[in-house]
């Protein structure tokens, strides 16, 4: 899009917006999809199979830590509200 032109989103039909040329990044999940349940791991060598344990071992005590830091959260803290002032400037006239 030339600039100084205003776009409308492609996808939600947003005002001031412009497309990508290509996808910008794509995130999806695939609920109920086990790791690795129908890989062949037959042509690779034992140290490549290692890497991948290691990998998954890592992932599962990375999921174990999120976990029991949600769980320690949920104990531990309370959402409360709090009204905060927040310092602004701004323009005023004064006399000369």
């Amino acid at each position: 899009m030339p600039d100084g032109q205003i776009g409308i989103c492609g996808r939600c039909d947003a005002k001031a917006r412009a497309n990508f040329k290509q996808t910008h990044m794509q995130v999806f999940t695939w609920s109920g999809q086990s790791v690795d349940e129908y890989e062949d791991f037959k042509d690779l060598t034992l140290s490549e199979i290692r890497e991948r344990v290691e990998l998954v071992q890592d992932f599962d005590m990375l999921c174990d830590d999120i976990m029991t830091a949600y769980i320690d959260l949920c104990c531990n803290y309370r959402v409360t509200e709090e009204e905060i002032l927040v310092p602004k400037t701004i323009k005023v006239l004064e006399p000369v």
